[in-house]
């Protein structure tokens, strides 16, 4: 399927303003009147010097900055068993939230610069530095089509968080959405025919759909209670989501369409941060642990088929875990306090082997992407 963006109805235009919900990351990407073309930005070269490097599968944030004592975040890549860590972009400012394309081939990230947050890109091996996106507003979380010729991501309008996306061969940005209220959690369906997303217009989060074949935009959950973070089958057949509707976060689920929701995980400690695995036979998510607002969770591990769950690790970073499945499905990334303080980047075998730490450098390391795995 193709994506294009034609005339759609909105997520109603909203007064009620609603928080984000507390235990859980950062919004994603956003809702919508009609989509509007924006000019097309002029790209400008970096000042700074390109790095040529033979780039490794694992791209990751890190504050290891040799030449910035004051601990900037630069981009760095690492091979699946942590050898081979060598810097690939360091702009001045902060970078961060890297994505390969899914042929590997370039990258994009969020990069402080000039006051702001805009949208970079750059080959593969860090040259080719230049802006996507050069709007005065803050631009956060790019995420790539899965046929690599968009780019999904948030800018910050009038104190909330609006959907765009960018057209590579155009050059081309369109605002998706346009009201008053969050949206966030943004993903690509598998065929990019979709993107679901989390929005409040009613005051409490629920899952919505735009749907590029007719431009239109509707709600899949209609809840009292918070619904968000949704993610894809592979097969694009179910959405995975993230509900409070049981009076504190569950996994659930629902065919594509909005119907058959259920409940994944029953258990009365907050679960969230859902991501399924490439073959479509797990679903690894957070369990919180400790006290409420802790930032300490359980890595679990639940079986598509038989329902049966059970804990990879513990310690891993509540607010930010930062999971992601290796291309072959047999393991995770993800983000583990060391010695309470510290956040870096470890890795799980499926088959029940202890997590290995891949960084230990005294500064964050985190927002890992692997190449070949889309998204």
């Amino acid at each position: 399927a193709t994506f294009a963006v034609v005339p759609t109805e909105a997520v109603a235009n909203n007064e009620t303003q609603e928080p984000a919900p507390t235990d859980t990351p950062d919004p994603g990407t956003g809702s919508s009147d009609e989509p509007t073309p924006m000019p097309t930005p002029t790209p400008t070269p970096t000042e700074f010097a390109p790095i040529a490097v033979t780039p490794g599968a694992i791209i990751f944030a890190t504050g290891r900055n040799p030449g910035d004592p004051a601990g900037s975040l630069d981009l760095w890549t690492m091979e699946a068993d942590g050898s081979a860590q060598q810097q690939l972009i360091s702009m001045g400012g902060d970078d961060w939230s890297p994505a390969w394309s899914p042929d590997g081939t370039m990258v994009v990230w969020v990069s402080w610069q000039a006051g702001n947050h805009d949208i970079w890109y750059a080959n593969a091996d860090g040259t080719n530095a230049n802006p996507l996106t050069t709007d005065p507003a803050d631009d956060k979380f790019p995420a790539w089509s899965p046929d690599g010729q968009w780019i999904l991501f948030t800018r910050t309008v009038d104190g909330d968080d609006e959907l765009f996306v960018f057209e590579l061969n155009a050059g081309t940005e369109y605002q998706l959405t346009d009201n008053s209220v969050p949206d966030g959690y943004a993903v690509w369906s598998p065929d990019q025919s979709k993107i679901a997303w989390a929005s409040a217009p009613n005051g409490t989060w629920d899952i919505w759909i735009f749907d590029s074949a007719d431009g239109g935009s509707y709600a899949l959950t209609d809840d009292a209670a918070d619904d968000f973070s949704p993610t894809w089958l592979p097969d694009g057949s179910k959405i995975v989501f993230v509900s409070r509707r049981d009076g504190n976060l569950d996994i659930y689920h629902m065919l594509a369409d909005g119907t058959e929701q259920a409940s994944l995980t029953t258990d009365p400690a907050d679960e969230f941060y859902p991501r399924v695995s490439p073959d479509a036979g797990y679903i690894a998510y957070v369990r919180q642990t400790g006290d409420a607002g802790a930032d300490s969770a359980d890595l679990v591990l639940l079986s598509v088929e038989t329902g049966e769950e059970r804990v990879l690790a513990n310690d891993v970073v509540a607010h930010d875990p930062g999971l992601v499945w290796s291309p072959d499905s047999n393991g995770l990334l993800f983000q583990r306090w060391t010695d309470g303080s510290e956040i870096d980047l470890w890795w799980i075998e499926l088959s029940g082997t202890q997590p290995m730490q891949l960084t230990n450098f005294g500064q964050y390391d985190g927002g890992a992407t692997w190449r070949g795995t889309y998204p």
